[in-house]
């Protein structure tokens, strides 16, 4: 078990192996097109590639959303998981560590509240008290707040937020 207790950032697309390798080549691949067809060229490649840069980043964007999105809703469940552990009588550690296994049943291993409950747990492990290892729950609220679609997520953030 790793002691790492650094949080990812979810402003922006964590890239997996070779995804970002892919989209380079589709980007490239776009732009091959496109000075193929337009300009009946390859050489139009050089002043096109900053449409291939512009591209890609807005691929990133664009996961990086769809990212928020699924830890938004993974968030939620998670937050109801805990909130059902509590109201069984477990104790408020015990609730964190239900949850991640309920997390990892729903999304496995690589969801990213699994991870977030990965980091709890290893806090708890070294004994950082729970207070300190949730923390972070008052940055994802900051995280998922900026989301439109999801009001009730958004009301939940909006509370977390204002704890002290």
């Amino acid at each position: 078990m790793s002691t790492n207790l650094r949080r990812p950032d979810y402003h922006r697309h964590l890239w997996k192996r070779g995804e970002k390798a892919c989209t380079a080549a589709l980007c490239a691949a776009a732009v091959g097109l496109l000075a193929y067809f337009f300009y009946r060229s390859l050489l139009a490649v050089v002043p096109l590639s900053a449409v291939g840069v512009l591209l890609f980043f807005r691929i990133g964007k664009e996961k990086g959303k769809k990212d928020r999105e699924e830890l938004a809703i993974q968030f939620r469940e998670c937050i109801l998981a805990v909130s059902t552990s509590l109201q069984a009588g477990y104790s408020a550690e015990n609730a964190f560590m239900e949850c991640r296994q309920d997390m990892a049943l729903m999304y496995g291993e690589g969801g990213f509240m699994v991870r977030e409950m990965d980091i709890i747990r290893r806090g708890l492990t070294i004994n950082i008290p729970l207070a300190g290892s949730v923390t972070w729950i008052r940055a994802l609220g900051n995280v998922l707040r900026a989301l439109p679609r999801f009001k009730i997520t958004k009301r939940i953030a909006r509370t977390i937020s204002s704890w002290r």
